[in-house]
């Protein structure tokens, strides 16, 4: 087995010069890629069944300024996910990325990203300020707005957020989401029990010292199925992190992030592996933390 990963790795960098890359995806790997995902889908079709809620976000063909489109979807966002609470998890399936169809396909699950719930209001100390992100209509900081706690640095040239794990608007993040990948689907799971007052502290904690620190940056799209493949080997990693140039500890992805954020404030166990894929935070798994799936839809009128 450990074979197996050594030579995924190796084919991995091979395949990133680009023009022996780009001949094989198109030749190979795309039409591979999709019956990899078609086979999965067939497996996790079923737990889409299990939606316990649909909660319909109405996106007005007539608003052609982004800006009020947006402010429309966090005022919407804002009303219908009240009982979400700080620490609910949303997941989302991207279907138009090929990369994101690459992270389902090592986690043979139905999710590509995963992040943290933040509830309006919750930053609402000082100290906090600077860390909340702007309202780009009124040139003001978000307190009162729904917020993501994630790392999602690949969509940093296009959604023009931080490298590093960070606090990003909902509404405009799944804005971008739904106008870029207009297939992919969004689910939210809410906490089966409210943080306590230590748990809150805790996040608050982790959260400013991971922001106001900066070490932490996300993975290449390289360094990401490294870090995700290599973790499984138990003789290779540091030898090859050396050779690579890799420094694993300040490195990190979506649900690395949110693994380690859980583990902190001690609602998922530390032996838990954090390189696990964001499918590990979709149905049926964590049952014992997270409620049961609702379905976040956008339909346009």
């Amino acid at each position: 087995m450990e074979l197996l990963y050594i030579f995924t790795i190796a084919l991995i960098i091979s395949l990133f010069y680009k023009q022996l890359f780009q001949i094989i995806l198109k030749i190979f790997l795309k039409p591979l890629v999709r019956f990899c995902i078609y086979l999965i889908d067939l497996k996790c079709d079923p737990y889409w069944d299990r939606i316990t809620e649909t909660i319909p976000i109405y996106v007005d063909s007539r608003i052609q300024n982004r800006t009020e489109l947006e402010k429309s979807i966090q005022d919407q966002l804002s009303e219908k996910l009240k009982q979400f609470e700080t620490g609910s998890m949303l997941v989302i399936q991207n279907k138009g990325d090929f990369i994101c169809s690459l992270v389902r396909i090592a986690g043979r699950g139905r999710f590509s990203h995963s992040a943290m719930y933040i509830e309006p209001g919750y930053f609402n100390s000082p100290e906090f300020r600077d860390l909340i992100p702007m309202d780009t209509n009124t040139n003001s900081r978000l307190f009162d707005a729904p917020l993501l706690w994630q790392a999602a640095g690949e969509k940093k040239d296009d959604y023009n957020c931080n490298d590093a794990p960070d606090l990003h608007s909902l509404s405009k993040y799944l804005l971008y989401y739904m106008q870029k990948y207009p297939n992919s689907r969004y689910i939210i799971r809410n906490l089966h029990q409210k943080l306590d007052s230590k748990q809150s502290h805790s996040l608050k904690s982790f959260i400013y010292q991971t922001i106001t620190e900066k070490r932490l940056n996300f993975c290449s799209n390289f360094e990401l199925f490294f870090t995700y493949y290599s973790s499984k080997l138990s003789i290779l990693p540091k030898l090859l992190d050396g050779i690579l140039n890799i420094k694993r500890t300040d490195l990190t992805f979506c649900s690395k992030i949110l693994t380690e954020t859980f583990q902190h404030i001690g609602l998922i166990d530390l032996s838990i592996n954090s390189n696990k894929g964001p499918n590990y935070f979709g149905y049926p798994y964590h049952t014992n933390v997270f409620q049961d799936e609702s379905e976040i839809q956008f339909i346009y009128i």
